[in-house]
């Protein structure tokens, strides 16, 4: 295989000739093959590299949950559309098997009689709660740190960056964002340490649905 020497701080490393990236995703690669997934595309599409590409105003701990929050609004329409299909068919399920009986199990053990209709009656409202869920959630990803720089408090940032980096990254990903209210963004740091709302959604629709459907 054809590559090129690159170098970084830590020293050089050969990588294929035909990469479009460098040394250092180069090293994360190698170095930290946990998922064995890549990155999704509409990620990559969404990030402007704030050391290679622009440098000034920036700092990845707020490009990246920017450019992660503007991949999440890209691909979350999709998902809700297929949940959607999802949430008509364990309607349609409902109604099919409402004269089929069987044994309801609680704590791992046969409990009482009930439908098998009404078994997905309940995948069909867990679906349905937690589409709601994702819409509020896509609301939330709209409120953007970007200008916060290193620890969220906008040190070194341009007044006129900080004022419309919002404003222009919306017409660049043609998503209606904002910049959150807190101008220091301290507090949005603080308030968003807590991201758990897309993830629980996706543990409860995955957790209630039967794992060879998932």
């Amino acid at each position: 295989m054809l590559s090129r020497m690159e170098h970084d701080s830590i020293g050089a490393l050969n990588v294929p000739a035909e990469a479009y990236y460098g040394v250092q995703s180069m090293r994360v690669a190698t170095n930290f093959q946990i998922t064995h997934r890549p990155l999704h595309l509409a990620l990559i599409d969404s990030i402007v590299h704030p050391n290679d590409h622009v440098n000034m105003s920036q700092s990845t701990n707020d490009v990246i949950p920017t450019a992660g929050k503007i991949t999440v609004l890209k691909l979350l329409p999709q998902t809700i559309k297929e949940l959607e299909k999802l949430e008509k068919a364990m309607e349609e399920k409902e109604a099919e098997f409402d004269d089929i009986l069987k044994m309801g199990r609680t704590q791992l053990q046969n409990a009482v009689p009930m439908r098998l209709g009404q078994s997905f009656g309940a995948f069909a409202h867990v679906l349905k709660r937690d589409i709601k869920r994702l819409k509020n959630v896509m609301d939330e990803m709209k409120v953007l740190n970007i200008g916060a720089t290193a620890i969220g408090t906008a040190i070194n940032v341009a007044p006129y960056y900080l004022a419309n980096i919002s404003y222009e990254l919306s017409k660049v990903a043609g998503i209606s964002l904002k910049q959150a209210d807190d101008s220091s963004k301290t507090e949005w740091f603080i308030h968003h340490a807590r991201k758990d709302q897309p993830s629980d959604s996706r543990s409860c629709i995955t957790g209630c649905i039967p794992d060879h459907w998932t």
